[in-house]
Parts: C-alpha cells; structure tokens; sequence
C-alpha cells in the first residue's frame, strides 16, 4: 500500500511486467490505518527520506511508525529502508539487524524490528 497514487500505478506496472500479479495485491491506503492480519507476518516500509516533509514533521512521521507498530503489528516482523539516518533514531524502537546498502544513488539502512506486546525492559521495584 501506499498513500501516492503516482506509486501505486508504477508499483502495479512493475508487477505486471515482474509477472507476479497473482500473488501480490496493491492499493492506496495508509498503512497507520491498516488493520494487520491476526497471527503476525511481514510488514516493510520505505518511509520518505526528507524530500516531501519538513525536518520536524519528517521526526514525527518517524515517531508515528514505530507507535503504530506497537499497536497494530504486535507478532510482526517490521523491516525499514531509509536513508535518514537521524530520523530512524524516532522509530523509538530497538532495531534487531541493520544493514547498510545503496537505493538507486542514496546510502540507506534495512533495518528489522521484531514487534511484541508489552516491554522487554525490566521492572524497577
């Protein structure tokens, strides 16, 4: 999904020319108001990087993924490509693997966050 319709139709053409349209459903909607599947699975995200948003509203968009993980995509394992750097640090969650690699010409991070319910930190007494 995505909220660009320009990125839904490329996205459907590569489909198409990938011949890989039987197993691959596209459409435009917003993935904070997706309701996951039951039962976990794979959610992937290639956020804007900078370019359409503003720094501050860039940090809160940041800050809204990894809200919306935690509470819709508790089982999943949630995968983010970006090239903002600074604005990965307000996912304000822990990622588990980090890779680095190149997108077209930008130097990117592919990182994994396992989501779960509840916290892993310990209780204070």
């Amino acid at each position: 999904s995505d909220i660009s319709e320009e990125a839904i139709s490329l996205t459907k053409r590569n489909i198409d020319k990938a011949l890989l349209k039987e197993f691959i459903q596209v459409k435009k909607a917003d993935f904070r108001t997706l309701n996951s599947p039951p039962g976990g699975g794979m959610i992937i995200l290639n956020p804007p990087y900078g370019e359409r948003l503003k720094e501050d509203e860039l940090e809160n968009f940041y800050e809204e993924i990894g809200d919306t993980f935690k509470k819709k995509y508790p089982g999943y394992q949630a995968w983010i490509l970006s090239a903002n750097f600074p604005a990965l640090k307000h996912i304000g969650l822990h990622p588990e693997k980090k890779y680095e690699l190149i997108n077209g010409s930008l130097k990117c991070k592919f990182q994994k966050y396992s989501i779960y319910e509840g916290s892993k930190k310990p209780k204070k007494p």
